[in-house]
Order: C-alpha cells, then sequence, then structure tokens
C-alpha cells in the first residue's frame, strides 16, 4: 500500500503513514491513500480504522510537498487537486468509523485530513499549522473546520495569521476531541477502537452512513433517514441478539452474517 503501512489488531486496522523525514503529502502518497482506504473499505475483516503516523517520521503528516508545486502551473495545479479531491472524497466517505491518532506536528493539508476523520485523538506534545498563506496559496479549512464546531472566526484568524497553535487549543476550540501524555495516547485510541469493532458491524455501517449523510442533508432530513437504516436492522438478527443481551445482563454475541434485509 506504498507509503501506507497496515497492521492488524483483531478488527481493528492501524494504518501508518510513513514517508521520511516529515510525511509530506506528495501526489503519490494522496494515490496511496485512495487505495489503502479501498482495501480497507472492502475488506470485511476490518470494523475501526486508526489513521496514524510512523514513529519513525518527525511529523504526523507535514503538509504538502512543497517541491512538487515549483512545477505546477493554472492547469497543472488544477490537475493535481483531482487528486487530492478524490483522496479527501474517499476520506470523508469511508463508511467504517475511522480514528486520527495524532502523534506527531499536522500541518496544512494534514489538518484539512484530520477533519474529515470521526474523532480526533492527540498527544498532548503535538502542534498544528496551516501555512497556506505564507506561500502564496489556498487554505480552504474553513469549511471543514466550522462543520466539527469551531468557530469561524478562529478557523479564520489560524489561517491568515499563520501561527502555530497547541494541542490544548485545538481541544479547547473543539478541534481535538481527547488529549494525552504520549505514551498514553495510543494505548487510549486501541481501547477506544477495540470497543467500537465489537459492536455489531451492520449497525457500525449504517451508522457511519448516517453521520456522513447528517453532514450533508439538513437535521430533519438525516433523521428521517435514519428511519430506514433502523428497519433494516431492527429486521437482523444482530438487532435481537444486542437486546436480548441487554436484558440478561450479559455481553452481545454478534454474528458477521446478520440476516437484516440489505438495500436493493
Amino acid at each position: 500500500m506504498g507509503f501506507y503501512k497496515v497492521e492488524m489488531d483483531g478488527h481493528v486496522a492501524i494504518m501508518r503513514l510513513e514517508r521520511p523525514p516529515v510525511n509530506a503529502l506528495a501526489k503519490q502518497v494522496y494515490l496511496d491513500l485512495i487505495d489503502t482506504l479501498k482495501t480497507l473499505e472492502d475488506d470485511d475483516n476490518v470494523r475501526v480504522v486508526i489513521m496514524t503516523g510512523s514513529p519513525s517520521v518527525r511529523a504526523m503528516i507535514g503538509g504538502a510537498d512543497l517541491n512538487e508545486f515549483m512545477e505546477l502551473d493554472y492547469e497543472s495545479r488544477l490537475k493535481r487537486f483531482e487528486t487530492v479531491d478524490i483522496a479527501f472524497d474517499r476520506l470523508s466517505g469511508f463508511t467504517k468509523p475511522i480514528i486520527a491518532a495524532i502523534n506527531g506536528p499536522t500541518v496544512g493539508a494534514g489538518v484539512a485530513m484530520l477533519s474529515l476523520c470521526d474523532i480526533r485523538i492527540a498527544s498532548d506534545n503535538v502542534h498544528f499549522l496551516i501555512p497556506e498563506i505564507d506561500r502564496g496559496v489556498m487554505a480552504a479549512h474553513l469549511p471543514m473546520m466550522t462543520k466539527l464546531g469551531v468557530p469561524a472566526g478562529i478557523v479564520k484568524e489560524w489561517i491568515l495569521s499563520c501561527r502555530r497553535f497547541n494541542v490544548y487549543e485545538a481541544h479547547y476550540q473543539r478541534f481535538i476531541d481527547f488529549v494525552y501524555p504520549p505514551d498514553e495516547m495510543m494505548p487510549n485510541v486501541l481501547r477506544l477502537a477495540q470497543k467500537i469493532a465489537s459492536k455489531s458491524k451492520d449497525a457500525l455501517r449504517y451508522q457511519k452512513i448516517n453521520f456522513i449523510e447528517s453532514e450533508k442533508l439538513g437535521w430533519y432530513e438525516a433523521y428521517i433517514k435514519s428511519h430506514e437504516y433502523s428497519a433494516i436492522l431492527t429486521s437482523g438478527s444482530n438487532s435481537k441478539e444486542g437486546i436480548s443481551a441487554f436484558l440478561q445482563k450479559r455481553d452481545p454475541n454478534y454474528k458477521d452474517d446478520d440476516n437484516a434485509v440489505k438495500k436493493p
């Protein structure tokens, strides 16, 4: 899978970006991300994905590879965006829960990628930077970050000032969800991922699809759409098993081959 190294821990896939020295986002990194996410999407054994950086690299995601930008003109820049857009669409539309485990500084387009994950968990020694305007190019972070609840004025200040902001500010402004000391971050991420992976596979899938739709539809339309998914899940054996386990005060024993009615 190129620059992304994947290892499995039960039903959890740990996807590590490894492109020394700083995990800069060359075009090939985006192509590898597209391929890796497609592979993980199609793998029935994968229920949750953790996206992180290799511990041997100095940054989680070091932003765009500026060496590639020196040769770009108007047309070739738009052409490069086609690849980036596919990667971002694949990440934002990924139908399995994806957790960002932020173990190093994250810059530019890397910050945008984090905003497309479901949950962002960071070590307390990392920082963030959106430096595009200082490089004479655009930062498209505003809509991605305001949908998370980050105030628009804060995002604009980060973009226009190009100042480095630390993890505590990012957490306070609702960009980062959880913060841990470096040696506790990954164990906590894995614990959460395993807990999520223990749920019914179909329930996870439909819940994630509804998350995605909730960002694209109005709240009421997304709410109504969830009724269909609830009916599909209720028709299956895993729903009955989950309810029975609760009533009997035991752990559920879900089946991968649930007999829920599938969408046509």
